[in-house]
């Protein structure tokens, strides 16, 4: 192969990609590992904060809002389809919302996942009881 060849399908010095610097890495490494100890002492650690493990008062919010909002229009409408529809926008709106303001979801998530379970139960089985 002629040099031109070479040089053409090889990047210049200058533009070849360079691995991490060991500092880097090493950086990297240590705030993984501190992630995970801050995570391993929040579960296991003399003090347990409920409020913080669940996302506080808003991602209890949106774990708890989709299951009342269906609770509360079957009681008051005795409609099934509303309780449904009304339950999955409640839960839906609140992942959208998550989404946008690029936060963690997994509350979000959390209830909407609920809320699907519960919604194909209650349609396979066309009761919203139980």
């Amino acid at each position: 192969m002629s040099e031109k060849a070479e040089r053409r399908g090889s990047p210049a010095a200058g533009e070849r990609d360079t691995p991490a610097a060991p500092d880097q890495r090493a950086a990297l490494a240590a705030a993984a590992q501190q992630s995970a100890d801050a995570k391993f002492h929040a579960i296991m650690g003399d003090e347990f904060s409920l409020q913080a493990a669940t996302g506080g008062v808003r991602g209890m919010i949106e774990a708890i809002a989709p299951g009342l909002c269906f609770v509360v229009v079957y009681v008051a409408a005795s409609s099934l389809k509303w309780a449904v529809l009304s339950s999955l926008a409640v839960a839906v709106v609140a992942t959208v919302i998550r989404l946008i303001q690029r936060t963690p979801v997994r509350q979000a998530l959390g209830g909407l996942i609920g809320v699907l379970i519960g919604v194909v139960w209650a349609w396979t089985t066309h009761k919203g009881q139980n």
